[in-house]
């Protein structure tokens, strides 16, 4: 689901996307830890970076949500995302989250953009999330989780918790 909105009809989200700016496909080419070594050409992976419109900042020009999707995404539920917004004549990347599986914007702020929540799913049993703020420049993880659903029983047994389970747990080292 795109940031912080509501579900919408599978039309409506479609029209909302598009294939991302040639210039974000060609600086995330330049980083090849999320893609495969060498570099694949330009033409054969810009049909699967898209990007979505989303304003954190509330100035009413949108940064764009970038994601990875079909042969560039090779896990059914974790795909590698960012965040660029416009500046100038080019784009700057605010955030690499890596291969996660939503983002949400929060009703907190800092340094005036809005506070980013992602979720990476880890299996049934638990997911990570992270939280980012923007320091002025960039997005930086601020404090990390581990969201639990599901827990055995005595018996062994898989039962869902009524209410998922948080905890802090420590932050990896961002890349």
């Amino acid at each position: 689901m795109a940031l912080g909105q509501l579900p919408i009809s599978a039309a409506a989200q479609r029209a909302r996307t598009t294939r991302a700016p040639r210039e974000i496909v060609q600086d995330l080419l330049k980083d090849t830890m999320w893609i495969d070594t060498p570099a694949p050409p330009i033409d054969s992976v810009a049909p699967d970076v898209i990007a979505e419109p989303l304003d954190l900042n509330g100035d009413g020009v949108p940064e764009l949500e970038v994601l990875a999707v079909d042969h560039l995404c090779h896990s059914p539920s974790n795909c590698p995302v960012w965040i660029y917004r416009r500046a100038g004549a080019r784009y700057e990347r605010l955030l690499d989250a890596g291969n996660i599986a939503m983002l949400k914007a929060q009703q907190s702020f800092t340094h005036g953009y809005r506070d980013i929540m992602t979720t990476r799913y880890g299996g049934i049993m638990n997911s990570g999330l992270t939280l980012y703020k923007f320091d002025g420049r960039e997005y930086r993880q601020s404090a990390c989780f581990s969201e639990r659903d599901y827990f055995y029983d005595r018996h062994r047994v898989l039962r869902e918790l009524k209410k998922p389970r948080i905890t802090r747990v420590l932050c990896e080292p961002d890349a």
